[in-house]
């Protein structure tokens, strides 16, 4: 499936202008429901890549996410967006059921129409099922290990970035510990990964080639790491 051609301008219009009509989108207009369902979709993994991961264990596989009662954490991500006014995008429910089912992927979207959340929400609405999620941890060893490893080319955008995936995990799953390291990362932030990483961490190249080259680095990122962006 090749990538969709999207409107030569974004800029905004009057109404039936191809701006209007991404702004519509954004602003998660019913009438524009289905034209979204149409217009961005999740590109499948490679299906023997899709069966090795669940018959190896290693995957995200659903019946795991089902045992830790992954059939009920779709609810808090459904209140999140209904506390903002926000309506997902058929494509992220796509992503997030696909991700669940164990598969692998691409997604393949504008800029803006909420790659993020399709992303960051698969992961999290499994991690959510386990009972570390739930509550928020006293001691950073009570938190769930390492889950999700972030990988962003700027890292202007780090804590950016961060703080847009708390205000997730904030509601969805507390107990998460979502954290950046970058060049700016503080010595005593860096102290505290050097001794146990978050669940979710937000990095650069630059920086995971200097974590990956420490003499523990096997043994520090020895937990399943799902996700990498």
């Amino acid at each position: 499936m090749g990538p969709q051609k999207h409107p030569a301008t974004l800029r905004p219009g009057p109404a039936g202008h191809p701006g209007t009509r991404v702004r519509d989108r954004l602003r998660g207009d019913p009438a524009q429901l289905t034209a979204q369902g149409g217009a961005v979709l999740a590109l499948p993994a490679h299906r023997a890549l899709a069966r090795g991961q669940a018959a190896g264990g290693r995957g995200h596989a659903g019946a795991r996410a089902r045992a830790h009662g992954g059939g009920d954490v779709i609810e808090p991500v459904e209140r999140w967006f209904e506390g903002r006014g926000w309506t997902p995008f058929p494509f992220q429910r796509e992503v997030w059921r696909r991700y669940l089912a164990g598969e692998s992927g691409l997604v393949h979207v504008a800029t803006g129409f909420g790659k993020t959340l399709a992303a960051w929400l698969g992961p999290v609405m499994e991690g959510a099922g386990d009972e570390r999620a739930r509550r928020v941890p006293e001691k950073r060893g009570e938190a769930p290990p390492l889950t999700v490893l972030w990988i962003t080319p700027m890292r202007a955008l780090a804590q950016d970035l961060v703080k847009n995936l708390r205000d997730v995990t904030s509601e969805v799953a507390p107990g998460w510990l979502v954290e950046g390291r970058t060049g700016d990362t503080t010595s005593t932030d860096r102290g505290r990964q050097s001794r146990r990483l978050p669940t979710a961490l937000v990095t650069t190249p630059e920086s995971l080639s200097v974590l990956l080259s420490r003499e523990d680095a096997a043994e520090r990122f020895k937990d399943d790491a799902k996700e990498v962006k």
